[in-house]
């Protein structure tokens, strides 16, 4: 019997703390849950983390004006991202994103819109291929190289299926559009 007031008391001494981390949740986006992200084992030479992708982060991947009503118009619901970055022979940066939408015309929307804005997206003038790849359709964005030392190829592919966007950036010295390919049909 000794013991049951101490643990009535240390359930007790729980209860404020709980109810502030629950209000701390309340209204806040990071309720939606998360699509799957590529897994770590896709470019398990490189250290990745994981993170949820808002509507600022996709502002801020643009230089145009006015995202966050386009991403609204679209359903844009929530994402995940898997960053891989490190030193390699291979690939030094890996960017693996999985954007859901409430509709496939909202995901078709996002894509064509990137596509059609890619200079935007990547800078200077890249060359835009359209990309078919698993049942998804889109756009391979191959950003221009500058001459610099030690310039690397850098590619990104943004492609859907149904509701769902696959959006995959690479970058180091084997980034080729195989390479990107590839990993794109390990992605969720």
């Amino acid at each position: 019997m000794g013991r049951a007031p101490a643990r009535i008391l240390n359930a007790a001494a729980l209860l404020p703390v709980v109810a502030v981390l629950a209000l701390a949740g309340c209204g806040s986006s990071s309720a939606t849950p998360l699509p799957p992200a590529l897994a770590g084992s896709a470019v398990a030479y490189l250290p990745s983390h994981v993170s949820r992708v808002t509507t600022t982060d996709l502002e801020q991947d643009t230089t145009l004006p006015g995202m966050a009503g386009r991403l609204s118009g679209w359903g844009y619901v929530s994402g995940a991202e898997r960053s891989f970055q490190g030193t390699s022979k291979r690939l030094e940066v890996v960017v693996a994103r999985t954007l859901d939408f409430k509709s496939a015309a909202g995901a078709r929307g996002f894509v064509t819109f990137v596509g059609s804005h890619a200079a935007a997206y990547v800078g200077q003038v890249p060359q835009v291929h359209p990309l078919r790849q698993a049942g998804r359709t889109g756009v391979l964005i191959v950003e221009p190289q500058c001459a610099c030392h030690m310039a690397q190829p850098a590619l990104l592919a943004v492609v859907s299926s149904g509701s769902r966007v696959s959006w995959l950036e690479i970058n180091g010295p084997a980034a080729t559009a195989a390479a990107l390919e590839a990993l794109l049909t390990r992605m969720p």
